[in-house]
């Protein structure tokens, strides 16, 4: 024999069962025992973590972090959508689970230069979605480009008594500075020459006694800071003196200008 039957869905989400019993003209039975979940939930999204460097990313692959929970039929997929136009999707890994029933689930992104969007959207079994707020990020892994020239040193590359006399406030330094990324915010004279991480650079600009900066950053065109080697820093001061200029971009990655050296020499050394 063939039977149908309709069952009304329940309005509540939770674990459902329907039990039929079938019975002959014997009297024996057969149970069968359907279960099934209502599911009208939509799974929890929290946490969502990105490194940056204030606004900035300075690594084309950062981390996504994010935590989700399903309270009703289990979590499907929980996936990233990213890009400028935030659609390439990628799919998110989950791992460990806290005492609150979250999963945190990771994936190493894949993001351009320049701006990006970041969205993440989590699916039940049952087909409820979540999505996150838009997250716009921009990306800077590039440093910036200094060059500079110092016409008022000598071309041997010696200030004597009368060269050093020639001189009025000091060492004129052309500098050029160009940064196509986050724009360059930041120059300033340094006698070391040293490799900084990302925002690393900030204490030696402050402790710096020859430095520029910009209110608005300078992206993609020529920024030429005045910077002069004062004429206090030569006098008094015999032998050879390197200097470097630094600048630095509003994502906080710096770079330095090959060295400017000359020698002092007011007694008339022999120099090779």
């Amino acid at each position: 024999a063939h039977f149908e039957d309709v069952i009304a869905v329940p309005a509540t989400s939770a674990n459902y069962g329907v039990t039929y019993v079938a019975t002959d003209k014997y009297g024996q039975t057969k149970e069968y025992t359907i279960n099934y979940i209502v599911d009208k939930e939509q799974p929890t999204l929290k946490d969502l973590l990105l490194p940056s460097t204030d606004s900035y990313l300075t690594t084309n692959a950062p981390t996504l972090t994010i935590k989700a929970r399903d309270i009703g039929s289990g979590l499907a997929k929980v996936e990233a959508k990213v890009g400028k136009d935030a659609t390439t999707i990628v799919s998110l890994n989950g791992g460990e689970q806290d005492d609150e029933g979250f999963t945190l689930y990771s994936v190493i992104l894949s993001l351009a230069e320049g701006k990006n969007v970041i969205t993440v959207e989590a699916t039940d079994k049952a087909g409820n979605t979540t999505v996150s707020d838009s997250i716009p990020v921009q990306v800077d892994t590039v440093s910036p480009i200094v060059t500079v020239t110092a016409p008022n040193i000598p071309d041997d590359g010696v200030f004597n008594a009368n060269a050093l006399a020639a001189l009025t406030d000091g060492i004129t330094l052309e500098t050029v500075i160009t940064d196509s990324g986050s724009g360059v915010v930041k120059a300033w004279l340094s006698t070391t020459n040293t490799v900084y991480e990302d925002r690393k650079s900030e204490d030696a600009f402050e402790a710096a006694e020859q430095k520029k900066s910009l209110e608005v950053p300078i992206i993609g065109e020529e920024w030429k800071p005045e910077l002069t080697i004062p004429l206090s820093w030569l006098e008094g001061a015999e032998g050879t003196h390197t200097y470097y200029v630094y600048a630095m971009d509003d994502a906080g990655k710096s770079a330095v200008s090959s060295v400017i050296s000359f020698v002092v020499d007011k007694i008339g050394r022999a120099h090779v």
